[in-house]
């Protein structure tokens, strides 16, 4: 006889389907529609809704109850989907980058006070808990995150950095006065960097990614042993702005 074959998990299945909707989709769409559409119960789509933004594959408008789908979205398919033109040229010249640096490079987007790797392709003396896809990280401790941070005004900068402070008492606490001084650096360089989080050995350059309608700002950085970074800086620097500059949306 047959196995009898298993029901999938219902809030997996709808997740599914919710990511399936918005990739078809490519728009806007309130919890309302995608309820109807999907002929799921609206609180169960409001719920999942807010859980994919809170994950960063979809995004909601402000002041509205209504979602649009991120990068994120997109680069689930990308890994399988060679001919995803944009996203997969992107990610082989991020492949080719760690074959040739030996280092780990990441793509990261933030939200709110945190700055997350939506995609990380490890170096060789990276480990998963250095660095992996879908890890956070606070937004005002890490060169990806400051890079992106340094596009907000002052007052949206301060802001939030009073916002990090109150909510992660965890960690250190962010100095609005350093932290303005380096904001003035980044944005007069061009680039980010600081040390690799979990890996004190290890630092970060970061640069942005074009901006692309209707997306999140993201970054992209290129994590090596210390001393090879501040040597080859802006060897390093040259070379993520080439890599970014093959990114349009």
């Amino acid at each position: 006889m047959a196995a009898r074959q298993r029901q999938p998990v219902k809030s997996v299945t709808r997740c599914i389907e919710l990511l399936e909707f918005f990739a078809q989709e490519s728009r806007v769409a309130t919890v309302g529609e995608v309820a109807k559409r999907l002929r799921m119960p609206q609180s169960s789509t409001s719920m999942l809704l807010s859980s994919l933004a809170t994950l960063g594959y979809l995004q909601q408008v402000p002041g509205t109850r209504a979602f649009a789908a991120t990068v994120r979205v997109r680069l689930l398919g990308s890994f399988v989907q060679d001919d995803i033109a944009v996203l997969g040229g992107l990610i082989r010249g991020m492949e080719e980058m760690r074959h040739r640096t030996r280092g780990s490079v990441i793509l990261a987007m933030r939200q709110g006070i945190l700055v997350r790797y939506i995609v990380v392709l490890r170096g060789d003396n990276s480990t998963a808990e250095s660095f992996s896809t879908g890890a956070t990280r606070p937004v005002f401790q890490v060169a990806p995150g400051t890079i992106l941070v340094a596009e907000e005004t002052d007052e949206q900068i301060g802001l939030l950095a009073r916002r990090a402070n109150a909510e992660q008492p965890d960690q250190a606490q962010t100095m609005i006065a350093d932290l303005m001084k380096d904001i003035a650096g980044i944005r007069r360089n061009g680039w980010a960097r600081s040390p690799g989080g979990a890996t004190p050995s290890t630092e970060l350059t970061s640069v942005l990614m074009p901006r692309v309608a209707g997306q999140p700002l993201l970054s992209l950085t290129l994590g090596l042993p210390a001393r090879e970074a501040v040597a080859r800086r802006q060897e390093i620097v040259e070379s993520l702005r080439a890599l970014a500059t093959r990114f349009h949306g």
